[in-house]
This record gives C-alpha cells, sequence and structure tokens, in this order.
C-alpha cells in the first residue's frame, strides 16, 4: 500500500518526460521540414 503513490508519482513524472521528448522531437521535426521547403527554389 505505501508503494503505491510513489510508483504512480514515478509512472507520472516518466510519462511527463516521455511527452516533452515527443513534443521536442515534433518541433525538430516541423522546423527542419520547413527550412528545408523554405530552401527549395
Amino acid at each position: 500500500m505505501g508503494l503505491y503513490p510513489v510508483k504512480t508519482s514515478a509512472t507520472r513524472s516518466a510519462r511527463a518526460a516521455l511527452d516533452k521528448t515527443i513534443i521536442l522531437s515534433l518541433g525538430l521535426c516541423i522546423r527542419l521540414h520547413s527550412r528545408h521547403y523554405r530552401e527549395l527554389p
């Protein structure tokens, strides 16, 4: 019973870190694509 809140908070922080990583990678991909299209003639 005592370990459950700790496990829940660890899972929540891990999920938040995963979401942040996904958002950053998506933003990087969008930035690279937009720059690539902008450099096309």
